[in-house]
């Protein structure tokens, strides 16, 4: 049977309209907005943390914890879905914003951590032991000196994670059904077997793709000098 599709071009404010007073919409655009803040923040604390312990603590098996986190990133994250699925279905976590931060903290920490790797390890370990000296304790040395000495790659890193949670889908497919459901996943739902709405995809992929532009434009000057410092302080 030949696919019919759908396209109004009688007013195109109209798919916006009728999108804004959708309420699965809504739920989507809320969640996408809570799983791209949190898991910002958690991978930011997480790799920051982990940043300085890797480039201010000699311990054993350092390199090799190094090169297990940035592992992470290295396969697909296609052949981790099936054990998510099951670790999370265990956790009776399906369908809820929580499996994605974590599945997706998971896989953004590396990339965050090798930008602020660069940046923490250029930092003179004389300004920490002045510090020491002074008698700050380590967590007031790293709260007080490194994060804000590392403030550049700390913001590259941010806008890096961001980016890459807000338009995250393949983690999301099968993990969510209704309610966690994000943007990415919604705008699937406008075409169907006979019918393709094209007028309301596009709607929610120029909604979804602002913030991305509106955030590269402003901060583009942090994200061009964090990369291009971070690769060659690391």
């Amino acid at each position: 049977m030949r696919e019919v599709y759908h396209f109004s071009t009688d007013n195109i404010f109209i798919n916006y309209i009728e999108l804004f007073e959708n309420a699965k919409f809504q739920r989507a655009l809320q969640n996408t907005i809570l799983i791209s803040a949190i898991s910002t923040i958690m991978t930011i604390a997480f790799s920051g943390c982990a940043a300085y312990v890797f480039s201010r603590f000699n311990f054993r098996f350092k390199n090799l914890s190094m090169y297990g986190v940035y592992s992470i990133q290295m396969g697909p994250a296609v052949s981790f879905l099936i054990p998510l699925f099951f670790i999370f279905r265990q956790l009776r976590l399906i369908d809820n914003i929580w499996a994605l931060i974590l599945a997706i903290t998971t896989f953004t920490i590396p990339m965050s951590m090798w930008i602020m790797y660069g940046f923490i390890n250029s930092i003179p370990k004389e300004i920490e032991e002045s510090a020491l000296i002074d008698g700050c304790n380590r967590l007031q040395t790293f709260l007080l000196i490194i994060v804000p000495l590392a403030k550049p790659g700390m913001i590259s890193a941010c806008i890096v994670t961001f980016i890459a949670v807000w338009g995250e889908m393949l983690l999301a497919l099968p993990l969510t059904l209704t309610k966690a459901t994000p943007l990415t996943v919604f705008a699937s739902s406008f075409s169907g077997i006979y019918t393709t709405n094209f007028g309301g995809a596009a709607a929610v992929s120029i909604i979804s793709t602002l913030p991305v532009v509106i955030i590269v434009f402003v901060f583009q000057k942090y994200l061009l000098r964090g990369l291009a410092e971070g690769a060659v302080k690391g």
